[in-house]
């Protein structure tokens, strides 16, 4: 079966060729950019899928260096959020953002993971960010779709930056891409066997608070909750008496009382960084109404500016967010990164996350869990990193580390502190089987995306874990 797909792959490669821009500035920031950047799209699928990426080449040795393939959760978030807001060389000035519609300024990120590390932040599946498709039938997806889509970008990405075929390549992600990953990171296996033709040199994984198995995460929140003082003993134990440990689908109808009684004392917390505030009242600074696509186009070529209201007195993450749209949807951007427009002179409607993925119904097929491909891949010589900010409940660490115990990996070092500049930076446990090793580490304070809260211990732990060195 290997050597039809070879041909018709081939084949593809021929005669689909992706296209690709060298990015030297980018608005907002003052200068040329002191580093490598490319943007471009990558036709899959006989070319109606066509995936936007953005490629942050390494400031130290991009000939050398490993390469990170980077996807957001959702399924559905645009990889965006990653570069400008996490660990791109580059991030979003939102502190002194003046609310008067302007475009937002850019400043370099100390802390960026590119600074010995190759980044490509991949817009999937389509419809996310700036990724498109030609027909209305390629917007329809689910987890297997898109993990076949992932691997033929990645063979015809390959292929046209041939420079790379060496480096050591590693896949990462937050949230939803847990579910991911590790089917990917197989399929990758699985093809380089079969003798495909771009041999990734795969080496592991670097995840973020990753979904995993819904059952497990799901009824970690719950724990959470009640761990952390949201959800007082008597309360959870009696539910958790009631329900069997099974929050997910209440076997009878005191434990779905009981459930409900727990959901409502957490109904108006952030569960994403329980410590901030949830903001469910404030209004949307941008103003862009919550629309079809074709009318939020014509919403944003009727309003270039974004008009907004008096700024905002009250500070919510989700405004970082905003400010970032109206980056992303400013027709002179999406010139410079050379982003596709269905209707010349309208700029495309970028949003953060696109809810017909994330919720239906174009995207219908999610795996309930995947920790049997995680098993799996305990059996190679990879290595894996999981992290986990310790204040987000919707994918908590303590749900997270169940489901790592179910993979019967050999505890080579126990609970201990890890730290940088000499503070607890939070929690490691170090695991192995064989040739393959796995890393668990609580980032403390951080959330969903610990990147975004905790810069400095995210960039210390990720320098540490790549160059083999313990946490």
């Amino acid at each position: 079966m290997g050597l039809p797909f070879l041909v018709v792959l081939f084949s593809l490669a021929k005669i689909v060729l992706g296209v690709k821009y060298n990015i030297t500035s980018l608005p907002g920031y003052d200068g040329e950019l002191p580093f490598n950047l490319e943007s471009g799209y990558v036709g899959v699928e006989n070319d109606t899928a066509q995936y936007f990426y953005l490629f942050a080449e390494s400031q130290r040795n991009s000939a050398e260096d490993p390469i990170l393939f980077w996807i957001t959760g959702g399924p559905g978030c645009s990889s965006l959020r990653a570069f400008f807001l996490s660990h791109g060389p580059v991030k979003l000035d939102t502190d002194n953002y003046s609310w008067d519609g302007s475009l937002p300024k850019l400043l370099l990120n100390g802390y960026a993971w590119t600074k010995g590390l190759s980044i490509i932040y991949f817009d999937g599946p389509i419809g996310t960010g700036y990724s498109y498709g030609t027909t209305a039938e390629i917007y329809e997806s689910g987890d297997s779709i898109f993990v076949k889509q992932i691997y033929e970008f990645l063979q015809q990405w390959l292929l046209e930056h041939p420079q790379f075929s060496e480096n050591s390549f590693y896949f990462g992600g937050d949230g939803y891409s847990g579910n991911l990953i590790p089917v990917v990171t197989q399929t990758v296996l699985d093809g380089n066997e079969a003798g495909n033709i771009s041999f990734l040199n795969i080496k592991g994984y670097m995840l973020g608070n990753p979904g995993a198995d819904f059952s497990i995460d799901f009824n970690g929140r719950h724990t959470f909750a009640n761990r952390i003082g949201f959800v007082p003993d008597e309360l959870y134990e009696a539910a958790d008496e009631s329900c069997s440990g099974n929050f997910t689908n209440p076997p009878n109808d005191v434990c779905k009382t009981l459930v409900d009684a727990m959901s409502e004392l957490t109904r108006n917390i952030n569960p994403v960084q329980v410590i901030e505030p949830a903001c469910k009242s404030v209004p949307n600074y941008l103003k862009l109404p919550q629309i079809g696509e074709q009318s939020a186009r014509r919403y944003l070529e009727q309003n270039p500016t974004h008009p907004l209201s008096d700024p905002p007195t009250f500070w919510c993450r989700k405004y970082d967010l905003q400010i970032l749209s109206i980056w992303a949807n400013d027709e002179t951007v999406q010139e410079v990164l050379h982003v596709h427009q269905e209707d010349p002179g309208t700029p495309h409607f970028w949003q953060s996350c696109n809810d017909s993925i994330i919720v239906g119904p174009a995207y219908t097929e999610k795996a309930s869990s995947v920790v049997s491909y995680y098993n799996n891949l305990t059996n190679t010589n990879l290595k894996g990193l999981i992290y986990s900010g310790d204040h987000d409940m919707e994918i908590a660490y303590s749900a997270t580390q169940k489901w790592i115990w179910k993979l019967n990996l050999t505890l080579e070092e126990s609970w201990r502190a890890w730290s940088v500049n000499n503070e607890t930076a939070g929690y490691v446990r170090f695991f192995t089987n064989g040739d393959f090793n796995l890393t668990f580490a609580t980032v403390k304070g951080a959330g969903h995306f610990a990147t975004e809260y905790k810069a400095e211990e995210c960039f210390e732990m990720a320098e540490r874990w790549l160059a083999n060195e313990s946490l």
